[in-house]
């Protein structure tokens, strides 16, 4: 499923910003490996600059878990490993995307990127579904 709305932006040509998340059913060994049925999943990834900014300094990734919990850290852990899930992340320009269990079995994933074009969204769908492969395939 996928959500999609416009904010105002009168900076942008069409006078708004595209912002969009997606919703897939969570995977049943994700909810399984949780230690309580109440246990929240939330990961979060981020893009940052080292060095000063215009003397050549280099971006770096990094997942990271947001509650703490023993399973976020084996998800946060393995994506940091996937160097090809974060190269497609930050060369589409996705330098904040979170993943996050919301309501019973559903996960969420949205970024912060906006998008001034209703058709950039289709970039979004392929960062939302690599994450969601990403998730299924988790052990």
């Amino acid at each position: 499923m996928l959500h999609v709305i416009t904010l105002p932006n009168k900076g942008m040509p069409t006078g708004v910003d595209y912002r969009a998340k997606a919703l897939m059913e969570c995977p049943k060994h994700l909810l399984e490996g949780r230690e309580r049925d109440d246990e929240p999943i939330s990961v979060s990834f981020r893009v940052k600059k080292k060095g000063r900014v215009g003397q050549g300094g280099s971006s770096v990734f990094e997942w990271q878990s947001d509650c703490g919990t023993k399973l976020e850290h084996r998800i946060a852990e393995a994506f940091n490993l996937d160097t090809s899930l974060a190269n497609a992340l930050t060369s589409s320009g996705h330098v904040n995307v979170n993943a996050w269990l919301e309501e019973v079995d559903y996960i969420a994933i949205n970024t912060s990127k906006p998008y001034t074009q209703v058709q950039e969204v289709g970039e979004f769908l392929n960062s939302a579904n690599l994450i969601a492969e990403r998730l299924k395939d988790f052990r």
